[in-house]
């Protein structure tokens, strides 16, 4: 790979792919604003699938969202056309920091959690907002 240093350990072999895992957002100007986070947790905590599930971590209000909105969202620069009600007008919500894991690294970095180690306070939180969702 021509981007890795030339002394880079297992150049050759080694998997440089990444994946996404949060945005820290700062929405505002240079003198005040409110910061929040989108997070892939890489397995939905419920149903234990792996595929991407994206939350907004907004002080005391976790969401969950699509990968769009996380992704997307986060940009700066002024409403489209499209949004007739805020066309032209400037975004105050801009990503200033995005956090990367390596594919081969997942595991190690996020290992799978043991239901044993989830409190049953949060265990009911996520069973009673999974009702709600239904």
């Amino acid at each position: 790979n021509e981007f890795l240093h030339k002394d880079a350990p297992n150049r050759d072999k080694a998997n440089y792919e990444y994946v996404l895992h949060s945005v820290l957002v700062h929405s505002g100007d240079v003198n005040a604003g409110h910061y929040y986070a989108y997070i892939n947790t890489m397995q939905d905590p419920i149903t234990n699938s792996k595929e991407s599930t994206w939350y907004k971590f907004d002080d005391e209000n976790v969401v969950r969202v699509k990968e769009r909105r996380a992704v997307n969202s986060t940009f700066g620069g002024e409403y489209s056309s499209r949004d007739i009600a805020r066309a032209g007008t400037k975004k105050f919500s801009n990503a200033y920091m995005l956090v990367y894991i390596q594919k081969c690294m997942l595991e190690q970095v996020l290992p799978p959690v043991d239901d044993a180690q989830v409190s049953s306070q949060l265990v009911q939180r996520f069973e009673e907002e999974l009702m709600l969702e239904e």
